[in-house]
């Protein structure tokens, strides 16, 4: 089974990129001195899908759980990885969010409730509708 899940991220250019790779080992050594702009600006060194790009997101979520951005990465990045648990923290978080609803679908999916999920996908087709039908054919076969 293969489920899109959607993430979003902060284009960065060249010229950042030495910053960027200090602020990445303040992520290690000092993340309680990074702010949520920094951490979201380090994400982008990383791939989506990524443990490091998982840690990032996680640390943001978890430093300042009012950032949806960091909760929503937090959670994609959890169902990219199969963590449903963490997945499912970070993404209860955020359930009146447009931008999570394919997320929930791809959660309900993974804990085999698919009538749950084709609602979610069918609830997020404003937002991607070529996606959601795609999705929502996906779990009708499942």
């Amino acid at each position: 089974m293969v489920l899109d899940v959607v993430y979003e991220a902060t284009v960065t250019n060249e010229a950042e990129l030495p910053g960027l790779q200090e602020l990445a080992e303040k992520v290690y050594s000092e993340p309680d001195k990074l702010t949520l702009d920094e951490l979201l600006r380090v994400a982008v060194l990383y791939r989506p899908g990524t443990e490091q790009y998982r840690e990032v997101y996680e640390l943001a979520a978890y430093r300042f759980p009012g950032s949806r951005e960091a909760l929503l990465n937090a959670g994609a990045t959890s169902l990219a990885l199969g963590d449903k648990e963490a997945a499912s923290y970070f993404l209860q978080q955020v359930t009146d969010d447009p931008r999570s609803w394919n997320n929930q679908g791809v959660l309900a999916l993974m804990e085999n409730e698919p009538a749950e999920a084709i609602a979610w996908f069918r609830k997020s087709m404003p937002q991607n509708p070529r996606l959601a039908r795609r999705n929502i054919r996906i779990a009708q076969g499942y």
